[in-house]
């Protein structure tokens, strides 16, 4: 597979102490794990000020996590038990949906992306509460969107946490959605190179003169 260019914002955010994000968030990755402690260190860094005023959360663990699901769904989105093509990133503010795009037939798709920190919080499920608010993302996907609920698998949580938890799945979210967690993503990305090394080419084609 070819580099691509990329279209987050997120590829090009920066700070004066950190440099460009992007180039500090993949920067000798080869496995998921590596991609948290990354993303970690320069959502809190020892000295805060470091951040330039930025949301850690929204702006880092957030947005970095999304970035990273753009360039996963774009090399894995034709695996079967994905199905997810023709990605368009939403605009920052949209409520509940990330990214929009299509299964292979052409019916309307959706994501939300969700992070999970620190480590501890890596081997749970997601669970409804005032945090999390992901029935938003179904409001959303149906009414903004237009995504057919028949097709349970063209809405999507991208987490890397284990998944979203079953009770959430049936009772909030009326099993119309469907979870890609940790242990999937782990199994496509970990000991893969070459998929750490096309991630690097891809921003590099993004991002004028960046070389890792």
């Amino acid at each position: 597979m070819k580099a691509f260019a990329l279209t987050h914002s997120f590829w090009f955010e920066s700070t004066p102490a950190q440099g460009l994000w992007a180039y500090s968030l993949f920067k000798d990755v080869r496995s998921l794990s590596k991609l948290e402690v990354n993303i970690e260190n320069l959502a809190f860094p020892e000295n805060e000020t470091d951040l330039n005023g930025k949301d850690p959360f929204a702006d880092v663990l957030g947005d970095g996590w999304e970035a990273f699901t753009e360039i996963f769904m774009e090399v894995f989105g034709l695996n079967p038990h994905i199905n997810f093509t023709n990605l368009a990133v939403c605009q920052k503010g949209q409520r509940g949906v990330d990214f929009t795009g299509t299964d292979v037939k052409g019916r309307n798709s959706t994501i939300q992306s969700k992070y999970k920190g620190r480590a501890k919080a890596w081997n749970i499920e997601l669970a409804q509460g005032p945090a999390m608010q992901l029935e938003r993302m179904l409001i959303a996907s149906q009414n903004e969107f237009n995504v057919d609920v028949k097709h349970q698998k063209n809405i999507i949580v991208f987490t890397n946490a284990k998944g979203v938890h079953e009770w959430t799945l049936d009772n909030t979210l009326y099993n119309k959605v469907v979870s890609i967690g940790r242990p999937q993503i782990r199994s496509l990305v970990d000991h893969n190179p070459a998929f750490w090394d096309l991630s690097r080419k891809c921003i590099e084609a993004t991002v004028p003169g960046l070389t890792f």
